[in-house]
């Protein structure tokens, strides 16, 4: 380390001290942060100390003097700093010491005591007259200069403490220590590996010692257990807990002395002597360690019984529970062994997370009761909003919750303005503690994307619930009769006749996935279900009729099915056109499902907030997406143009006149109007975009498809749709007060078996966690009585031998010419039912056997297991 870094740390030491020090005239001048001047002779000689007498009468008293005698004092300054200082003073300079050289430091410190011993020690002066200093500075010439010695020392000091990380040495010696309290006070910050109780520390109550007994314990390995652990004392010992006093023909007791001393005959059998009793004081409100026996024979223990349960755990994991609620019971096990050096179960992992997330996520009755605030906040941050809460008034004058409504003004104001009517609505179950139904409105967007519009918490799906749903979602998004608005949804009966009532001129879909589930259960199969999304599909009724021809010779009563379904619900050829939607499933609401599905298991308000920031962070995402267009068009609808362009080489056009044209391949012929911007096969007016056809027809015309893009699918409109802000919500702490009747969680329904969280799937669905195909709708063979529609666990008949099936002969049989007479076996078996057919077999076996007598030894194998076969036959239709 150079001269220059060390007089640098030096100056660094100085100014953390509050002090700044400078030569003039001989002497070091230090001025401290308050005020007071002290001088320390560079030199032992006369000449300096009167010439520092001259500084102090020219600093203290501001005396004038000649501008030449400064000047030359200056020159004589300049000349003395370039002299080397002596070898008794670069003792105790600062800038001879460097890293390492505590044996240096050791020396420096028996000189300065060599100095001061038997010499009175001189304190600092806050007088700055002449006397004092000039006493101030014989002493230092005489003496040896007493505080440049304590101030060198200090130095020392601190720069050993910097070393070692120590900041207690960070005080001014020239300030008095303050006096320590009696009892220490225990640091709740303090490091959980330093943490240790002591004897006469004081503590804000029992729980507070228990927790810092609890560290103590897994930093070192102690065992510890509370021989009396209450509110008012605690008495804790290491080592093996005792067995309790019970008599164990009574059953569990609880007795006064329950952990008895036990008496060991041998030294070596004694138990750990550490002990610990606690109690609180009387004169003042803390909790106090009134005697420790700090003496510790025991080993490293890993296990730690009561002092880590599954709440100890939830506290000090609760932060990356709630971050990962999905985290693995044996992850959070090697976390609490990796960082606590601890064993715990599985179990307790698991109690330690629903403890973690219900002290995050608070009760549900608080939940419940905080809806009305949650209401009044959601008002208040986002003016324009509608937010609805229904309860239900017992006979006993008690409120419980019926059902609550959320459309927030952003997302009504951007469908408004930039969607196209396309609206789909569904619902999800709950899978809290109390259970519900989510109903929610989800609009097709601008690029296909879900656009959520509102949602509503409601105790069942029914009629008068979704009457009330729709009729809210009709005022906020003003569709009065619905006359250009289209609704999808299932078959829900309730939805159905709910959107008769409020919207009776609204286009109402039914989502042909739903339809077909049904359609399944009694017509499955690979042809019935292609020809089932053919019909869906039929984008013009000649098309859909063809379909239902061949499904009706396929299966009759799977046509007769279908028609009665209503198929302009679930069928593209009988929507209504310039909808801007072909879609013929509610594949977005499910969309939406799956976003929400692991926030549908919360409170009701932790899942209300998660929905809302779901929908803020979507938003936001979406507004970003297109800052990186550079085209007008949606990049989703752009392909399907270019896709378009594709197909419509395989077209031909025959100008019909004027702005029809004939389009044609092969013997499918399609009519284009340009000018109306209609085709036959109606996917221009279904979709809005041009199909193959009419782009062969455009192209025809020298045009460019894409200004027939209408604006539903443009850059404008989709950022008018994504343009309104949701505004953010204050913490829950900082809701206002409402001082309504605060409503009840409402009064759970006990459902049949054990309540299910993931969605049920259908029959043809394959379980993601297996790789095998699902047996259901095999027929089972018992394998103890051979009878068919049950297996051996649930078998209760008594078992039958089973017939010894004949052995096959190992080798490859002779190539011997085979003569049978009369009629074969398989003649036999067309004639007569199988046991005449077995017969015959028979005969004709025995018969082959007499006309010829070098039959192949195959053959004769065939003839012995049929044998067997018709034995099995008869003798399972004799039991």
């Amino acid at each position: 380390m150079g001269g220059d870094d060390l007089q640098d740390q030096e100056e660094a030491m100085r100014w953390l001290l509050g002090m700044e020090h400078r030569k003039e005239r001989g002497y070091l001048i230090t001025i401290h942060y308050d005020g007071v001047f002290f001088y320390q002779p560079l030199r032992n000689s006369q000449d300096n100390v009167t010439e520092g007498s001259n500084v102090v009468d020219n600093v203290g008293d501001k005396e004038k003097g000649s501008d030449d005698e400064m000047d030359k004092e200056e020159g004589n300054d300049v000349e003395m700093d370039k002299e080397e200082v002596s070898d008794d003073d670069s003792a105790h300079s600062i800038d001879h010491l460097s890293e390492g050289e505590d044996e240096l430091l050791e020396v420096r410190k028996k000189k300065a005591e060599g100095k001061r011993k038997g010499k009175p020690k001189a304190g600092p002066s806050y007088d700055c007259g002449d006397n004092v200093c000039d006493d101030a500075m014989s002493k230092n010439e005489d003496n040896g200069c007493d505080l440049k010695v304590e101030h060198d020392e200090f130095i020392d000091e601190l720069m050993k403490a910097l070393k070692t990380n120590e900041s207690e040495a960070n005080e001014d010696p020239f300030i008095e220590d303050k006096v320590d309290e009696q009892y220490p006070i225990h640091d709740p910050e303090t490091h959980w590996k330093l943490k240790k109780p002591m004897i006469g520390e004081r503590y804000e109550g029992p729980k507070q010692l228990k927790d810092c007994m609890t560290y103590y314990a897994l930093a070192n390995g102690f065992s510890l257990w509370y021989e009396v652990s209450c509110n008012k004392k605690v008495i804790a010992r290491c080592g093996s807990r005792p067995p309790r006093m019970q008599d164990e023909t009574k059953g569990k007791q609880k007795k006064h002395i329950r952990y008895p001393k036990i008496k060991k005959e041998n030294d070596s059998e004694i138990d750990c002597p550490w002990r610990l009793y606690a109690r609180w004081m009387q004169k003042e409100q803390s909790f106090q360690v009134v005697s420790m026996n700090d003496v510790h024979s025991c080993s490293r223990n890993f296990k730690y019984g009561s002092l880590v349960n599954y709440k100890w755990i939830g506290r000090q994991f609760g932060q990356r529970i709630r971050l990962n609620p999905d985290i693995k019971n044996v992850e959070l096990v090697d976390l609490v062994m990796k960082k606590y050096k601890c064993q715990v179960s599985p179990h307790q992992c698991s109690k330690a997370k629903h403890w973690a997330m219900h002290v995050y996520e608070k009760s549900l009755i608080e939940h419940y009761g905080m809806l009305r605030s949650y209401g009044d906040e959601l008002l208040r941050s986002n003016p324009g909003s509608t937010v609805k809460l229904g309860v239900t008034v017992n006979p006993d004058e008690k409120v419980y919750f019926d059902r609550f409504y959320i459309c927030l003004h952003g997302l009504k104001e951007g469908w408004k303005n930039g969607c196209r009517g396309v609206i789909a609505l569904d619902d999800c179950f709950l899978k809290s503690v109390c259970q519900g139904e989510l109903l929610t409105a989800i609009e097709m967007g601008t690029i296909n994307h879900i656009f959520p519009i509102a949602w509503a918490v409601v105790n069942v799906e029914n009629k008068e619930n979704w009457t009330w749903f729709i009729s809210l979602l009709s005022e906020d998004l003003e569709l009065a009769n619905g006359d250009r608005v289209t609704l999808m949804s299932d078959q829900h009966k309730g939805l159905v006749e709910a959107v008769k009532d409020v919207l009776p001129n609204a286009e109402h879909r039914q989502c042909a996935r739903h339809v077909y589930e049904n359609f399944r259960k009694s017509f499955s199969g690979v042809e019935l279900r292609n020809l089932f999304w053919r019909a869906s599909k039929a984008s013009y009724p000649l098309l859909f009729q063809s379909v239902m021809n061949e499904v009706r010779l396929a299966n009759p009563n799977a046509h007769k099915y279908l028609t009665e379904r209503d198929p302009k619900t679930w069928c593209r050829a009988f929507f209504v056109l310039h909808r801007g939607c072909e879609a013929v499933e509610n594949g977005f609401s499910e969309c939406f499902n799956v976003v929400i599905v692991k926030v549908r298991n919360k409170p009701i308000i932790t899942m209300l907030e998660a929905i809302r920031l779901i929908v803020m962070e979507r938003m936001h995402k979406m507004r970003r997406l297109c800052d990186s267009w550079v085209d007008d068009i949606c990049p989703s609808y752009r392909k399907k143009i270019e896709l378009a362009k594709l197909q419509q080489r395989y077209w031909k056009v025959v100008p019909g006149g004027g702005t029809k044209f004939e389009v044609r391949k092969g013997n499918d012929a399609f009519v284009v109007d340009e000018e109306q911007r209609t085709c036959t096969c109606r996917m221009w007016e279904l979709t809005g975009l041009p199909c193959e056809h009419s782009v062969a027809a455009i192209l025809f015309l020298h045009k460019n498809p894409d200004n027939y893009v209408p604006a539903w699918f443009r850059k404008e409109m989709y950022i008018k749709a994504y343009s309104y802000h949701i505004q953010p919500v204050q913490g829950m702490n900082q809701w206002p007060a409402n001082e309504l009747n605060k409503p009840l969680p409402p009064l759970p329904r006990k459902m049949p078996g054990r309540p299910k969280k993931k969605r049920k799937r259908a029959v043809h669905e394959v379980a993601s966690h297996t790789g095998k195909i699902s047996k259901t709708g095999i027929a089972m063979t018992c394998q103890i009585c051979l009878q068919e529609g049950h297996n051996r666990r649930s078998c209760k008949r008594e078992p039958i031998a089973k017939p010894v099936k004949p052995s096959k002969k190992v080798g490859r049989p002779k190539k011997v010419a085979e003569v049978v007479q009369g009629n074969s076996m398989a003649d036999a078996i067309k004639e007569g039912t199988s046991m005449e057919a077995g017969k015959a077999s028979m005969e004709a076996g025995k018969a082959s056997m007499e006309a010829g007598k070098h039959m192949s030894e195959k053959h004769q194998w065939r003839l012995e297991k049929h044998q067997w076969r018709l034995e099995k036959h008869q003798w399972q239709r004799g039991h």
